[in-house]
């Protein structure tokens, strides 16, 4: 007996994109550094992130490296959904790190496909950190 298994043929980057696609997040970012960003140094950024985020509310994000064409150093793009204003995670790092651009979520503009786009090459360190149940909602 066989099984009609749906999108056999969607790559790895298709798969994730289609999970990102399903979740309301309102930023779209991508995040560089005046030096050349390791990833590993990339997830100690995005950790750090995420706890500013979730004081005083909840957020969820996705975050993956992403090489520059030279080579040299890394940047990092991120699907984010928080409360928080992106004016305010944008000084946040500009303050910090280097530049940030910032950009209200669209599903219509390809953000998930755009993200996962080369999570296939082994190349990237990426996490998703979902965002935190209100547990006094009833």
């Amino acid at each position: 007996m066989s099984y009609p298994i749906k999108n056999l043929q969607m790559s790895m980057n298709q798969h994730y994109a289609e999970l990102l696609d399903r979740l309301d997040w309102d930023l779209f970012c991508t995040f560089t550094t005046e030096r050349p960003l390791k990833r590993s140094s990339a997830r100690f950024h995005m950790t750090k992130l995420c706890k500013i985020l979730k004081v005083p509310v909840r957020a969820g994000i996705f975050w993956i490296t992403e090489a520059f064409k030279s080579g040299e150093g890394h940047h990092i793009h991120a699907l984010i959904k928080t409360k928080v204003p992106g004016t305010v995670i944008k000084s946040w790092w500009e303050n910090r790190h280097g530049r940030c651009t910032v950009d209200e979520f669209d599903k219509n503009r390809g953000g998930a496909d755009y993200v996962t786009k080369y999570l296939d090459q082994g190349q990237n360190d990426f996490d998703i950190i979902p965002q935190e149940q209100d547990n006094n909602q009833k």
